[in-house]
């Protein structure tokens, strides 16, 4: 993957493919995504900036395309399974109590 089709992945995918908002997130210009959207200019140093106002962001990703967009830790199904085992083990603690609870 080019640096120019993981910049317009993380638009489509973070910012449903509005171009201005990943340049307001960034703190630059419509202008100026649009030039690194064509590689006019490095990528290199935007890469900072995007891994910043994008923190679910795989660096490793960002830098050279391998791997997953997300960082394994906070992309949705990590966090979803997560999310499922840490409710498995509240519902857990619930029955316990009410199963101790005296009327």
């Amino acid at each position: 993957m080019t640096e120019a089709e993981r910049i317009n992945y993380i638009i489509e995918h973070f910012e449903g493919g509005n171009a201005a908002d990943f340049a307001r997130k960034i703190g630059k210009s419509a202008p100026a995504v649009s030039k690194l959207r064509k590689g006019q200019y490095r990528f290199l140093s935007y890469v900072d900036v995007i891994a910043k106002a994008y923190p679910t962001i795989n660096c490793r990703w960002l830098l050279t395309g391998y791997g997953e967009p997300e960082a394994p830790e906070t992309s949705r199904s990590s966090m979803k399974t997560r999310l499922d085992r840490l409710t498995d083990a509240v519902d857990a603690v619930i029955e316990r109590l009410e199963s101790m609870r005296v009327d």
